[in-house]
């Protein structure tokens, strides 16, 4: 991350957003910051949870975990270390930060905002390394997105931890240029326009009935309990999205 922004600089920017950011990041339902007394998100127990933003900053009192912030929350529903907490913070309000994966993969990306993507990618692009800047490998599984006639749009990687937590990071990738960029590339980015997956098949059967399902993961899985009795799609980002 580059070495001029701080912690206060993006939780500033963060005030007024945390239910967003935490349904985004770390997917806490919407109905936790409602103000009434209710179940942890972190530690689960019983009505003993409350969150009130007392300071603009996702404030919330566990009787069990204490009370904290929305920052604070981010790290501890995910497993991230203050670095990575603060480095996805910021990317997602689309902070000024200095991308630390390699430079022929993302192109030195300063700010998102600034990525125009390619759509769809052309054939002559080089196949995608999408090696994870933080957990320093090369995703687990991946899924194309394509339009209905089959070009490629993007894709999304998911990323297994390998600390025996079972959590993922999941990660789209755009083809694209920035500002600093003149030659397109690879980048982490949320496309700009999101579509839904298996669209040729959709295109290519469209008088068969579809089943719509929350992750790509759940989608290949009705493909392969229904197989050819109807067509399954989603989209990315889950239901926040």
């Amino acid at each position: 991350m580059s070495n001029k922004i701080s912690k206060s600089a993006i939780v500033d920017a963060a005030k007024g957003r945390w239910p967003e950011i935490l349904g985004v990041l770390a997917s806490i339902p919407i109905e936790v910051f409602n103000g009434a007394q209710q179940p942890c998100p972190l530690c689960g127990g019983e009505d003993r949870f409350r969150y009130d933003d007392a300071h603009g900053q996702g404030d919330y009192f566990c009787n069990q975990c204490g009370a904290s912030d929305g920052f604070k929350m981010l790290q501890e529903k995910n497993g991230w270390s203050f670095p990575q907490a603060l480095e996805e913070l910021a990317r997602h309000l689309n902070i000024d930060i200095q991308d630390h994966a390699p430079p022929s993969v993302v192109g030195k990306v300063r700010k998102k905002s600034d990525v125009k993507q390619v759509v769809p990618v052309p054939d002559s692009a080089p196949a995608p390394e999408m090696r994870h800047w933080k957990l320093e490998k090369t995703p687990d599984r991946t899924w194309e997105y394509r339009n209905m006639v089959g070009q490629l749009l993007y894709i999304i990687a998911r990323y297994d931890h390998e600390d025996g937590s079972g959590k993922k990071t999941v990660v789209p990738w755009v083809y694209g240029t920035t500002g600093e960029m003149t030659k397109p590339a690879w980048i982490s980015k949320h496309p700009e326009h999101r579509q839904l997956w298996n669209l040729p098949e959709i295109a290519a059967r469209p008088d068969f009935p579809v089943l719509i399902v929350e992750g790509e993961k759940a989608a290949e899985a009705a493909k392969e309990m229904f197989g050819s009795a109807l067509v399954v799609t989603t989209w990315n980002g889950g239901s926040k999205s």
